[in-house]
């Protein structure tokens, strides 16, 4: 756990292969009842609300969430969020509109995350 203290706010990259050995331990201790199969899922969420709360502090925010993009394995979730890869039907193109999505994602993976027995 000192590895997880001492990180910078720039090397929050490192979250997931200090605490993965951990995940579903810490999953299942966070939610009372063993890995439902969204453990992965859990992390991501964090990875992404993480770097967009520290967005105002990088250079290039969207660099960086196309590297936790690819250091997750290219998930599905994320893929309209990455400036290189193609546009869904309808959606809009540029950084403002990848950002705007961004918070969206947020939000409803918030939503998706929450247990029906807390509030939002």
């Amino acid at each position: 756990m000192m590895d997880l203290a001492c990180l910078l706010a720039d090397e929050v990259w490192q979250v997931p292969d200090i605490l993965g050995p951990i995940a579903d331990q810490v999953a299942e201790a966070v939610d009372g009842h063993p890995n439902d199969g969204d453990s992965q899922r859990k992390w991501s969420y964090l990875e992404m609300i993480t770097l967009h709360r520290q967005r105002d502090n990088m250079s290039d925010p969207l660099s960086e969430m196309e590297s936790v993009y690819c250091d997750l394995g290219h998930p599905e979730s994320i893929a309209g969020l990455v400036r290189w890869m193609p546009l869904r039907p309808g959606e809009a193109g540029g950084e403002q509109a990848i950002m705007d999505r961004w918070e969206h994602f947020l939000t409803e993976e918030k939503k998706a995350l929450t247990p029906p027995e807390y509030p939002q």
